[in-house]
């Protein structure tokens, strides 16, 4: 089944946009999430969204932007950055070019945190065109609606950690080395909140040396399947009560 408007012909893409001007446009990242994880982590789980979404009401998906701003993570190999001047031109490339195609309703679902502030920049200047344009967090929103999914894991939202790898075992559990999956080292930071030495990369490495935090043993496929659902399902609300979707009539 076709996915984004990469595996479709211009004319579907078209008749698509005109019965629903709703773009997606997945992006996440190319970094660790510990021994056990794929690096691609991010995107995979934006894609997935963004992709469940638009089977369910509509429009297009953009291709998946798959690297993002991850400088704090650099140290580890493999961690591809891109900084927070090209991710906006990326998207708003993208965006703008959407656009021009017809759309008009655009949700920049985000896999990411070091991506926000850059999305948000063209977020203010798109809602001077599209009828509405906002982002979603995506490990955000998974924390504010699947924190009962993992009592008396440790710290289950951490990066890398239970609910990362919980989504990833629902999708993929052929890319999850179950051998490599523990309780992630977390050395204690020395300074209080709000205090920050660089360079951070550095320091990132020295508090999680590899790679990750939290309990993963205590990760499940079935976790994964209902926060994957929970956020679905948030995420069609949102679009319907905001505005973002053409509803037909009858």
């Amino acid at each position: 089944m076709k996915r984004t408007i990469a595996h479709m012909p211009w004319i579907e893409v078209k008749a698509a946009i005109d019965k629903q001007p709703l773009a997606l446009v997945p992006i996440g990242a190319t970094e660790v999430y510990g021994p056990h994880m794929p690096q691609g982590n991010d995107g995979i789980v934006a894609e997935e969204l963004a992709v469940r979404i638009q089977r369910q009401v509509g429009g297009v998906v953009a291709p998946l932007i798959p690297v993002g701003d991850s400088t704090r993570l650099s140290a580890f190999p493999g961690t591809l950055v891109i900084d927070a001047e090209t991710v906006y031109r990326v998207v708003r490339g993208i965006g703008e070019s959407l656009y021009r195609a017809g759309c008009r309703s655009l949700l920049v679902v985000n896999g990411h945190a070091g991506n926000v502030d850059a999305i948000n920049r063209y977020l203010e200047e798109a809602s001077n065109r599209f009828r509405r344009a906002a982002q979603v967090d995506v490990w955000r929103l998974a924390g504010a609606l699947g924190a009962d999914l993992f009592e008396g894991v440790q710290n289950p939202f951490a990066h890398g950690g239970a609910s990362m790898t919980s989504v990833m075992l629902a999708l993929h559990p052929e890319w999850v080395d179950r051998s490599r999956m523990g309780q992630g080292s977390v050395m204690e930071d020395k300074h209080p909140a709000g205090v920050h030495l660089p360079p951070l990369a550095a320091r990132f490495q020295q508090r999680f040396p590899e790679g990750y935090g939290g309990d993963v043993t205590g990760a499940s496929a079935e976790a994964g399947r209902e926060l994957l659902r929970r956020m679905e399902t948030y995420l069609l609300r949102f679009l319907r009560e905001e505005g973002f979707v053409l509803e037909e009539e009858g």
